[in-house]
């Protein structure tokens, strides 16, 4: 795997230039549609296709009944590698493709048995960050909130990391994690319910900014009656959390898979390995901010790691 990250052919002899598909199970026009965050995924992608000399080409899975036309298709337009874009219901191992004619890049996580090398946001890490970030501005009793399907997709990291920080930082603080039920439209009241009964004095969220935005509705002034940090601030200047670099995930996709079409691996591997990238920390103004004290400490200090 590291022969693979760590390969730059000079030369450029014998490489093979020509179309790549980011395969999906999106339809494009439902895809181009909406502010899908996964299009900076691909946007990355593509851009990082281009330098390599390749065509980066969007491809819908479609119905399982027609894969195994869509896997001759593709090989015969000339595509030797494949951009797998993962979800949490679907397995590779279950479409009809014939896989062993395809260099495969998994992008974010899938369950573990899918055979193929893969790049994913590091959610273990975020969330160990998150805890630390919110230990050292004098928070006592972290929650974490989310929606299942989200937290099914990164296979619960986010959850096992707050359980395994929450007694290492928080000794006697209540294990306080809820996942939304009602509507979106709605999940600002049930959100409001659950701090009013719970009172935890910080909530790290693992949606997106929209729920900031339903607490503010909710009469909930963030921070003065509760922190708020999202795991993924998306591009809100004001909202305190993690940027997940989707962009960079793509890029680092593509260049991944153009190392495993060099050397010519096609088809699943014996060892799958993940490359984990980290989300940027964005200050935000949704925490109590750290103190001269605390920034005085910051300096020497070093976070607890698993």
């Amino acid at each position: 795997m590291s022969a693979l990250i760590s390969y730059r052919d000079q030369s450029g002899a014998g490489r093979f230039r020509g179309r790549i598909a980011y395969l999906t199970e999106t339809p494009e026009d439902e895809y181009w549609e909406k502010d899908l965050p996964d299009q900076e995924c691909f946007k990355g992608a593509a851009e990082a296709a281009a330098r390599r000399g390749h065509e980066l080409v969007y491809t819908y899975v479609g119905d399982l009944s027609q894969q195994a036309e869509l896997g001759r298709r593709l090989y015969n337009d000339g595509i030797r590698g494949i951009l797998l874009r993962g979800r949490e219901h679907s397995l590779p191992e279950s479409w009809k493709l014939d896989w062993s004619l395809f260099s495969c890049i998994m992008i974010y996580h899938a369950p573990e048995s899918v055979p193929f090398h893969r790049v994913a946001s590091n959610h273990s890490g975020m969330m160990r960050r998150a805890m630390h970030a919110v230990h050292q501005r004098g928070y006592r009793r972290p929650a974490f909130i989310s929606i299942e399907e989200i937290s099914k997709v990164s296979e619960y990291r986010w959850e096992a990391t707050y359980r395994q920080f929450l007694h290492l930082l928080f000794p006697g603080s209540p294990l306080l994690i809820h996942y939304l039920r009602a509507p979106r439209s709605a999940s600002g009241t049930e959100a409001a319910r659950f701090i009013h009964d719970e009172k935890p004095d910080v909530i790290i969220f693992g949606g997106g900014i929209w729920m900031a935005r339903l607490l503010a509705k909710e009469g909930l002034r963030m921070p003065d009656d509760v922190g708020f940090l999202s795991l993924d601030v998306r591009e809100d200047p004001s909202i305190s959390g993690f940027f997940q670099v989707r962009h960079q995930i793509g890029a680092s996709s593509m260049e991944m898979l153009d190392s495993q079409l060099v050397v010519d691996l096609r088809g699943p591997v014996d060892y799958p390995c993940t490359l984990l990238v980290d989300g940027q920390w964005q200050e935000g103004t949704t925490l109590l901010p750290l103190s001269e004290d605390e920034d005085a400490r910051n300096e020497d200090y070093e976070e607890i790691e698993i």
